[in-house]
């Protein structure tokens, strides 16, 4: 499937089309029809192909030869998407690499299941992320990598002219290849300045692991927002303009006999100060990671894992989402992370979900909740709690004005106690405005009778409240008419 954008001649779509079938007939392979027809579209529109989005279709390597003449910038269409997850092997990577290399606009690349990444792919991602190419997203997510390969991408994190801000490397086999690099990957996130958000979940991480991403967790301080640069077609055409008519100036000004030295010297020092990028100059004044999500889920971080995470949370300022699913915890690792949180003041996303919370783990969050203004959204679901647990949190949720939402689904020991701890919240709470639960199997499992009538009206209660809230909410900060 194709997506299409805005803004180009029907000429370039028409050229596109044509060019693209000619390709397709030179490799003797039929056109894809989705692209055929989103060609002709943006053709019709007026519009430019900016994604290229290609999901589990297997695609030959001729295909992707033909598919790959789209995307250099003399194609014209400005392509800012290729997204093949599930489409290419190993030796299409390296083909759609090689022309992605030449798209001055990309933004966004998803190479997600595409069984191999070789070194070769490797080495490619890595020069685009260290020679300033403007990718901002990155997805290697299931996929097998060398050792050598996932350093170099590592390595190429520590330069000052890397764009990237979301990188997703979930699942890659081998583990070994994954533990080695860890270390490596985390010293290169500690000096970055532009990642927000980095997913390693289902790598079989140890706590050794965990132990290694204090470095880029610990002691930082949020920089500055960064306005992004313009670089629409039409922006890249006005900065054209401008450096003609600022060099036919230039040329003007060299005519005069004794002002021009003076003048040409003061504007090649505007022009060498108006080159440097924010980031670098952010990365001068403050040597620290800016990562705004982590997530681990799936990995065998454990209590010992846990006692190190809540080390860093202590003095970090920067991380608003960290999702520790299914990383064995226990209520002990629980209560060494809600420590941490207690002296935490940026945190709003916080799921420790399938781990075993239990009572004494309710009860270190309930102590979180009563301190905790900053926490929007946790996440419980699967955890082993039963209706008496939940008093812990349920207690802390009445004065508590911050928390937005809280996953309580598949926790199969929740009864209509717990539903009743819930609705007695709502009757004080003015800001939450979802509670995830299994409905239908509380009402399933509940005798007929009145409770069950008194249980369903309990629910609705709750799910009013929420929407009540919500209005309340929306009202509170819509901008009146008049202004």
């Amino acid at each position: 499937m194709i997506d299409t954008g805005t803004q180009t001649t029907f000429d370039i779509a028409s050229n596109s089309i044509r060019q693209y079938k000619s390709e397709c007939m030179r490799r003797n392979v039929q056109p894809e029809a989705s692209i055929v027809n989103a060609l002709t579209n943006a053709s019709k529109k007026e519009e430019p192909l900016y994604q290229i989005v290609v999901r589990d279709t297997l695609l030959s390597r001729a295909q992707c030869e033909a598919i790959s003449t789209l995307i250099p910038a003399s194609s014209k269409l400005f392509i800012r998407v290729l997204d093949f997850e599930g489409s290419l092997k190993e030796d299409t990577v390296e083909v759609i690499l090689e022309s992605a290399r030449q798209a001055p606009t990309l933004d966004v690349l998803n190479l997600k299941n595409c069984k191999v990444l070789s070194l070769k792919s490797c080495t490619l991602i890595s020069e685009m992320i260290k020679n300033g190419f403007p990718m901002r997203v990155l997805d290697i997510s299931n996929n097998q990598v060398d050792v050598n390969g996932l350093q170099l991408i590592g390595k190429s994190l520590t330069s000052p002219c890397c764009h990237l801000e979301i990188l997703k490397m979930n699942c890659l086999t081998p583990s070994s290849s994954v533990l080695a690099s860890m270390q490596l990957i985390s010293k290169s996130l500690s000096s970055n300045t532009t990642v927000l958000s980095l997913g390693v979940g289902e790598n079989h991480l140890t706590s050794q692991s965990t132990e290694h991403m204090t470095m880029f967790l610990k002691d930082t301080i949020p920089l500055p927002p960064i306005t992004p640069r313009d670089e629409s077609p039409t922006q890249i055409e006005k900065e054209k303009e401008e450096k003609e008519k600022l060099s036919s100036e230039e040329n003007e000004i060299e005519k005069s006999e004794n002002k021009s030295s003076s003048i040409k010297a003061e504007r090649e020092a505007d022009e060498s100060v108006a080159q440097i990028s924010p980031i670098k100059i952010t990365s001068a004044i403050i040597y620290t990671s800016q990562l705004a999500s982590l997530d681990l889920r799936q990995n065998n971080i454990g209590d010992e894992g846990a006692l190190k995470i809540s080390t860093c949370l202590k003095t970090n300022r920067t991380l608003l989402s960290l999702v520790l699913w299914a990383t064995h915890l226990s209520p002990v690792g629980i209560g060494y992370l809600c420590n941490g949180l207690s002296d935490n003041s940026t945190l709003q996303h916080f799921d420790i979900g399938c781990n075993i919370v239990g009572f004494e783990g309710c009860k270190h969050l309930g102590v979180l909740l009563k301190s905790n203004f900053t926490l929007t959204t946790i996440g419980i679901a699967s955890s082993e709690i039963c209706s008496d647990d939940l008093i812990h949190i349920c207690q802390a949720l009445v004065s508590n004005w911050a928390l937005l939402r809280i996953d309580l689904r598949r926790n199969p020991r929740l009864s209509y106690k717990g539903i009743q701890q819930l609705k007695t919240v709502m009757e004080a709470n003015t800001t939450i405005q979802c509670i995830f639960m299994d409905t239908q199997q509380l009402i399933e499992k509940c005798k007929e009778g009145s409770e069950k009538h008194l249980l369903q009206a309990d629910l609705q209660y709750i799910q009013q409240s929420c929407e009540r809230n919500i209005s309340s909410f929306i009202k509170a900060n819509s901008i009146p008419e008049n202004e």
